[in-house]
């Protein structure tokens, strides 16, 4: 009998052992199934100070290990820790750094890139969500047989259900394992994944590389804005994109460079560092190079011109000596464009003129009350503010003299001037032997400029105003109120408007070197208050509204198309 029972309790031991070795075989070869055990990726902690990696998916989970800010980091598994939430801070990554491995937060990681694997729909409507879990929001669909590009594995906290992350065209999702089918590699290994270089034999082609939706230029005027569009994506990863215009000495003179670590790419995101809108007149290449491992592929090579606006094409067919008004066009918001809006301090609240120097703008401010300049940043920042020690009753023109390197201000209808330094905020009240509204200052011709309903001076580049030449103005009826005024390379743009300030306003145009007349262009943009020449050769104006918001606008005029 105790041998008999030694014999069964063995039998049950054999039994049990046996089904656990099932058992496990079972569940690893489920496992291998479902997950592919290498597809992973690579990110970079950006977090500062570095960050913790835990032993598990929360904040007062052990620590691990530290690591610091900018040491890449290997994704195995990315866990969402809530059903209905995609946010960063519900998102943690298991990862592998050295010898160590555990988890880190989602929001601490930066620079993503994905190692991706190919994989198939096994049938149709297929659904995609934004995360692991059949709660999450739908993304979209796939047809059977739909190719898709395997990231990496995701789950949800507590579920044991088995999830891809995905990339399909634009579109980002994730997926249950059991709705795809990943595509063996030549090894022989479901998960295996490899860089796009080494999964390909040949050099990756322009056509390798698809363009969808991308636009285009063909002829631009100067001072035309032209928006980017259109994607790009490749079976792989693109390193890199480069967005640019090139002259016609293959130089760059607008680039923007975006290091990508996905397989597409939105050409807008390089919109607004690519400005067409600065273009002199000339020929030009669009280029798109795509860098992937050690190729660069030109995806778009595009020739085309940029001629000469019809304002500055009519100013240079007729010059004279005065004479009648000749209109050669109109600036309105058709063809300008904002660069910032303005606004005064307190009681001076209206835009009497506009100066530009050393990237900064100085506007002077007041009519019969507090008067003030203002200085702007390039990018409509206001820098500072500083009050004339003095009532002036109305300023009408600033202008900045690097010579001497102060701010002038005249006085309107007055022989009255002030010079302000912008170094020592110190005003002093300068004698001038004439009545003038607006004055200017040409680093070309190194002149000074001032202007009234009746005249032109050229004077002197000491501050001093001593008269050198009289330009004879163009005959005009209806003009009331001369403002202030501009001048570059040889050019003088004296800013007009009659009876009705904000109605019609003009813009006489003259060269400087012969004292003639070339035109003028009518302006739509609310009372005209200022003219400057920007770093690129643009004319700028400045505008006054019947509200308390003015601004300064971007017109297509360039000084280099008046050569």
């Amino acid at each position: 009998m105790h041998i008999n029972r030694i014999r069964r309790k063995w039998i049950e031991l054999t039994v049990i052992f046996a089904l656990c070795i099932i058992a496990c075989f079972s569940f690893t070869a489920a496992g291998d199934n479902v997950y592919a055990a290498s597809i992973t990726a690579k990110a970079v902690v950006s977090a500062t100070g570095g960050t913790y990696v835990r032993s598990s998916y929360n904040t007062s989970a052990k620590k691990v290990t530290h690591i610091k800010k900018g040491t890449k980091v290997t994704l195995i598994k990315e866990v969402f820790t809530k059903a209905d939430s995609t946010a960063k801070s519900s998102r943690w990554y298991y990862v592998s750094y050295g010898s160590k491995k555990g988890y880190v937060r989602s929001d601490y990681l930066s620079s993503f890139k994905y190692n991706s694997v190919s994989a198939t729909a096994k049938s149709s409507n297929a659904v995609y969500r934004k995360g692991p879990s059949d709660e999450m929001k739908k993304v979209g669909t796939l047809s059977k047989g739909k190719r898709v590009n395997v990231r990496l594995q995701a789950v949800l906290k507590g579920s044991n259900e088995k999830w891809y992350r995905i990339k399909t065209g634009s579109k980002t999702g994730y997926i249950r394992s059991d709705l795809i089918k990943i595509k063996k590699t030549s090894s022989g290994d479901s998960g295996s994944a490899s860089s796009p270089n080494t999964e390909k034999a040949k050099e990756p082609t322009k056509w390798d590389i698809k363009a969808k939706g991308v636009t285009k230029p063909g002829k631009l005027t100067t001072g035309q804005e032209f928006e980017l569009k259109g994607t790009l994506s490749y079976d792989g990863t693109i390193d890199r994109v480069v967005v640019g215009i090139k002259n016609s000495d293959n130089e760059w003179v607008a680039r923007k460079s975006t290091n990508v670590g996905a397989d597409s790419y939105d050409i807008q995101n390089a919109d607004s560092s690519i400005k067409f809108s600065n273009l002199r007149s000339g020929i030009y290449r669009y280029r798109v190079n795509v860098v992937i491992g050690n190729y660069v592929i030109a995806r778009v090579d595009r020739k085309f011109e940029v001629v000469r606006c019809k304002q500055a094409a009519k100013l240079l067919k007729k010059e004279t000596l005065g004479g009648e008004v000749r209109i050669v066009g109109t600036f309105d918001s058709s063809n300008c464009s904002t660069i910032f809006s303005v606004k005064g301090d307190a009681a001076a609240r209206v835009p009497q003129g506009m100066t530009y120097a050393n990237g900064k703008y100085y506007l002077v401010y007041g009519l019969e009350q507090d008067q003030a300049i203002v200085t702007y940043s390039a990018k409509g920042e206001k820098l500072g503010v500083v009050h004339f020690p003095d009532n002036i009753l109305h300023p009408n023109g600033i202008a900045w003299n690097p010579k001497t390197k102060k701010c002038y201000v005249f006085i309107a209808y007055t022989n009255n001037c002030y010079s302000w330094d912008p170094a020592t905020d110190e005003f002093v009240n300068v004698n001038m032997p004439f009545y003038a509204s607006g004055v200017a200052y040409d680093t070309s011709t190194k002149y000074m400029y001032a202007t009234s309903k009746k005249s032109i001076r050229i004077c002197s580049r000491d501050g001093k105003f001593t008269k050198i030449h009289a330009i004879q103005r163009c005959e005009r009826t209806g003009i009331k109120y001369a403002q202030d005024c501009g001048a570059a390379r040889g050019f003088i743009f004296h800013c007009v408007s009659g009876e009705g300030k904000h109605g019609t306003n003009y813009i006489d145009v003259y060269r400087a070197s012969t004292r003639r007349y070339m035109g003028t262009i009518k302006t739509e943009l609310d009372e005209l208050e200022g003219v400057i020449i920007d770093d690129n050769g643009f004319i700028q104006l400045l505008s006054n509204t019947t509200t308390t918001t003015d601004y300064i606008w971007k017109t297509p005029l360039n000084i280099y198309d008046l050569k």
